[in-house]
């Protein structure tokens, strides 16, 4: 890591893979600071609307004139980029002051602390992971990790083979809505019965939202899942061993970024919603600095694995219509649909 005089830490020197989403945008932009001149896209380099731009960018000006502001979000700075699209990286580093467009995710690695890998497509994250992870370092892979778990598992595995620390997932699981809404559900009497989510958009792409959710109230030990679905809807129960049971609804049509839980006992229940995950989104910057000096993950591989395996079973019985079990990630048994009765019928 660069050396910084006057007692600072040192700078930990990032490198970000991908720029086809909002993250590569949001994330740049809490480590280096966005220039005023530079408009903060509406769109990403598919055409694509993107309207929580609006919100991390109008948090990231009000951050920024702080009296102390907490940007950079860390120790940290984004020095070296790529993307498919060398228009669009080239639009970042002239926003976030980033030194160098590379013509490569190997490029990237060549001299950086630790990696974000944020393409959109889970199919190329273990090319795009490559290099960062046969260099050792560390390394932040975006969700969804990969279109399989076999494909989650090589990832994983090479990572372990060069000794690269390796995480993915939500940023949810930092979010600052839902762990006050955990920490007021500890102090109700008596556990948790039903967790109900809903999330925007579709399973094969927010499914994992949702999942990480559940986990953060009722754990990752999910036996089975049974789905259905209508028009602009996708709705998931998660049934738990000891009989606790979870209720996902993903919404097909809701490109906003709308959340909402509600966890319900046998005397009370409590509920959140919210509408702007730019909070989320620096928390999950910070704690990404932390993981680039420390080299610790903040998600163990075999919890996020899991966490896949069920978005997978979710998948599984969107596209059958039946119930799925889940089999215990130890046995890599894969999913096998039950003989249960159809939920829904599907082409």
């Amino acid at each position: 890591m660069t050396d910084v005089r006057g007692g600072k830490p040192d700078i930990a020197r990032i490198g970000i893979v991908g720029t086809d989403n909002s993250h590569a945008y949001v994330y740049a932009a809490y480590l280096n600071g966005w220039a005023e001149a530079e408009p903060v896209p509406t769109r990403l380099p598919d055409g694509a609307a993107v309207p929580d731009m609006y919100l991390w960018a109008a948090l990231h000006g009000r951050l920024r004139n702080a009296v102390d502001p907490p940007i950079p979000a860390g120790s940290a700075r984004v020095t070296a980029i790529w993307s498919a699209d060398r228009d669009d990286a080239e639009r970042v580093a002239r926003a976030c002051g980033i030194d160098e467009v590379c013509a490569s995710p190997h490029e990237v690695c060549e001299d950086v602390d630790a990696v974000m890998v944020l393409s959109k497509d889970p199919g190329t994250h273990l090319d795009h992971a490559r290099a960062a992870l046969e260099r050792g370092l560390p390394t932040y892979i975006d969700k969804p990790l990969a279109e399989s778990l076999r494909a989650g598992r090589l990832i994983f595995d090479l990572a372990a083979k060069h000794g690269a620390p390796c995480y993915t997932g939500s940023s949810l699981r930092w979010s600052p809505e839902l762990l006050a809404a955990r920490d007021a559900v500890r102090r109700e009497p008596g556990p948790i019965r039903t967790v109900s989510i809903h999330c925007p958009l579709s399973i094969g792409l927010y499914g994992i939202h949702g999942v990480e959710m559940a986990n953060l109230f009722l754990g990752s030990a999910v036996e089975a899942v049974q789905s259905l679905s209508a028009p602009g809807r996708q709705i998931t129960l998660l049934e738990y061993a000891g009989g606790t049971s979870a209720l996902i609804e993903n919404l097909e049509f809701l490109p906003w970024p709308t959340y909402g839980l509600v966890a319900n006992g046998e005397t009370w229940h409590h509920s959140t919603t919210f509408h702007d995950p730019s909070r989320t989104s620096l928390e999950f910057v910070r704690r990404f600095v932390e993981f680039a000096h420390d080299r610790i993950p903040p998600v163990a591989g075999e919890e996020s694995l899991r966490l896949i395996q069920i978005v997978e079973a979710m998948m599984a019985s969107h596209r059958t219509g039946r119930r799925v079990l889940v089999q215990p990630l130890e046995s890599d048994a894969g999913l096998e649909p039950t003989t249960g009765g159809t939920v829904n019928s599907h082409d």
